[in-house]
């Protein structure tokens, strides 16, 4: 992403109070007021066949005489010497034009973002709940939900758009994922799949957090002819699951220290009254794991309440529990 400086209503004019040299960089000038807080650019010069913007980093003082320092020589075209008495201005440069047009093809950047810890260039964070941003890795779903970026410099996160990195060797077509390694990027899914983007280059990606496919695990459970799970009573649970690949197995623990078992929708029958934690965990096709939990009470007694007339099946809870994953 190029940085597009501020630029000032009319372009007031104001000139230089002394000469400069092509390789000055400290420029004197007449009053400051007519010139934007640094960093920012300027031109030297009315022509336009002769002129030369230059960039600086800051002003002496806010008005009045005083000097712009940091300055960059040549910024665009070539460096010369001028004379007292230059016209200098915030004029529109090509600058401005070159890299508004680029930038409508690398967007979105946040500014004056808060880092929770050291980051570096092209490192991938995550926003976290304090508000600061973070690296994030393929190895713990607690960390990969939220808004997901890559650092491009001090206080900026890109979270998307073109992001362009000279030391990346991908291959074009490939899709990126949240690696393993926290803060990188991946063509190979990490423990937690998330894809993030589309290789455009050796060198590029576009990064679109937001697309892919969505993973779906959830718990259902039924009690026959009580409207809550009691002791020696069996029970119906069954896996509802929404993913890319095919399930190669099931393993439900039911939380009493019984035997797992490795059915889609098994039923299982509590001797104790209590709370368990029933686990599902599922393995697909590309051996990754996902993992549900659902705290089930188990009463002592049915419920009181009466069944319909035809003593139907009825649902301890329709989904008992289900987490949705955006995988993007």
């Amino acid at each position: 992403m190029h940085r597009i400086y501020p630029a000032m209503v009319n372009s007031p004019l104001t000139s230089t109070t002394a000469p400069i040299d092509e390789d000055d960089n400290v420029i004197p000038v007449l009053d400051l007021a007519k010139l934007p807080e640094g960093p920012n650019e300027a031109t030297l010069g009315e022509d336009w066949q002769t002129a030369e913007p230059i960039r600086y980093e800051d002003k002496s003082a806010e008005t009045g005489p005083g000097n712009l320092t940091g300055v960059t020589r040549g910024f665009q075209g070539t460096a010369r010497a001028w004379p007292t008495s230059t016209a200098i201005a915030r004029r529109i440069t090509a600058y401005d034009a070159m890299s508004t047009r680029e930038n409508l093809n690398d967007i979105t950047v946040l500014e004056d973002q808060t880092e929770g810890e050291t980051l570096a260039d092209y490192d991938l964070v995550r926003l976290a709940s304090d508000g600061s941003w973070y690296l994030t890795d393929g190895t713990n779903s607690t960390k990969v939900p939220g808004l997901v970026g890559i650092r491009i410099g001090s206080g900026r996160i890109q979270i998307a758009g073109k992001v362009t990195n000279p030391s990346w060797t991908l291959t074009p077509a490939d899709t990126t994922y949240i690696s393993n390694t926290p803060g990188q990027i991946s063509t190979s899914p990490g423990t937690y799949r998330r894809k993030i983007g589309q290789v455009l280059t050796a060198t590029s990606i576009i990064l679109a957090p937001y697309e892919g496919d969505h993973t779906m695990i959830g718990i259902q459970i039924f009690s026959g002819n009580s409207s809550r799970a009691v002791i020696d009573v069996e029970i119906a649970f069954s896996a509802v699951i929404q993913t890319e690949y095919a399930i190669a197995s099931y393993d439900w623990d039911f939380g009493d220290e019984s035997t797992h078992s490795t059915e889609k929708a098994p039923r299982h029958t509590y001797s104790a009254p209590g709370d368990y934690d029933v686990v599902l965990t599922l393995t697909d096709s590309q051996a990754k794991t996902w993992t549900e939990h659902y705290t089930l009470h188990v009463y002592s007694r049915p419920s009181v309440s009466h069944q319909g007339k035809y003593g139907s099946q009825q649902p301890i809870t329709r989904i008992a529990h289900a987490i949705t994953i955006v995988n993007t």
